[in-house]
Parts: C-alpha cells; structure tokens; sequence
C-alpha cells in the first residue's frame, strides 16, 4: 500500500508538539498531493518528534484490513521493539516508495514483510529503512484496524485467568453451603 496523500492530524489543524507552547504546521485545506520524497520527509520530521501523523493511504495491497482511501495513522516506533503481525510503514529498499505491509518475521537482519493481498513476501526490509508503526485505520469514519498492545493482551489473559480461578473458588464454597445444608448442618459447624 502505497503513500500516497497526507492530511493533517486534526479535522481543522495539527501542531508539531514543543516542550513549551504547539506550533502551527498545517491547516487542512483538503488533500495535499506530495512526492513520496516530500512525504517521507514529512513523517520523519513528524514522527521524530513523537507525534502521530494522520494519512490518507493508497493501495490495494493490504486489502481487507487498510483499503484504498483508508485514514491511516501512523506512530513512532514503539519501545517494545516491532513483531510479527504489525504493519509498519517503510522505505522500499530498491525504489525508495513508501509501503504499508505486515510484518510476517521479525529477525536480526531486519523484517520479512507482505501486503495482506499479495501472493508473496516482499523480501527482508532493513531495520532502518521502517518509518513507523500503523496503529489504527479508519474507513468511512469508524474504526477498520486498531494494533493491538501486548500488555493489554497479557493483562486480558490474567485477569480471565483471576476469574477462572474466583469462579472455582465460588463453586467450591457454594457446594460446600449447599452439601450443608442438605445435611441440616451449618457449614459453620463442620
């Protein structure tokens, strides 16, 4: 998927964020076309400053999940490292494109990347040729794809394993009460 239109991070406008006051950058006037040169340009500076950017995507590549049009944002990197299953945006090693793929391997020589459309892998893309990671898109406004965080899945899987463990725990007291009072024996006795 190709990058091929920017807009600005707001519906009215969009600031670079300074320590002391924001900066006005844009005004959204509709879509800007640039060269993907310009563009690149753009979400370096933007997104070395640890501000998300807000785009509008071109491609069919990732078809279903980010489709042709797709408000797209991306973010910096995360400190966690990228894994496999993030869709990241990159630099094309050989044309210099901006492209938008999945990653299906992440190694130390760099990332084993695929459109969710394409037949076949894209080759290994350089840790240094990534720009950023694809953290939602939305289409027609609502929400098409959200990356998902692995603290919140790790946090999702303890606390069903905590429930797990209090329904156990209630089951176990309850057939306790119940077995008691069958017998006409206060469990409190026992």
């Amino acid at each position: 998927m190709c990058l091929g239109w920017w807009k600005s991070c707001s519906r009215e406008r969009s600031w670079l964020l300074d320590s002391s006051t924001p900066t006005k950058y844009a005004v959204q006037a509709g879509p800007l076309g640039l060269p993907v040169a310009q563009l690149g340009e753009i979400l370096d500076a933007v997104l070395s400053r640890g501000a998300p950017v807000r785009f509008q995507a071109r491609g069919f590549s990732m078809h279903p999940c980010i489709r042709d049009l797709d408000v797209v944002t991306l973010s910096p990197l995360p400190r966690r490292g990228l894994r496999a299953g993030d869709v990241i945006a990159f630099r094309q090693p050989m044309s210099g494109s901006l492209v938008l793929h999945r990653i299906l391997h992440a190694g130390q020589d760099g990332f084993l990347v695929r459109g969710d459309n394409l037949p076949a892998p894209d080759g290994l893309v350089p840790a240094a040729d990534v720009i950023g990671l694809v953290t939602l898109a939305e289409r027609d406004g609502a929400i098409a794809y959200r990356a998902t965080e692995p603290d919140a899945s790790a946090m999702a899987v303890l606390l069903l394993l905590r429930i797990r463990w209090a329904m156990r725990t209630a089951r176990r007291v309850l057939g306790e009460l119940g077995r008691a009072w069958r017998m006409g024996t206060p469990a409190s006795r026992r």
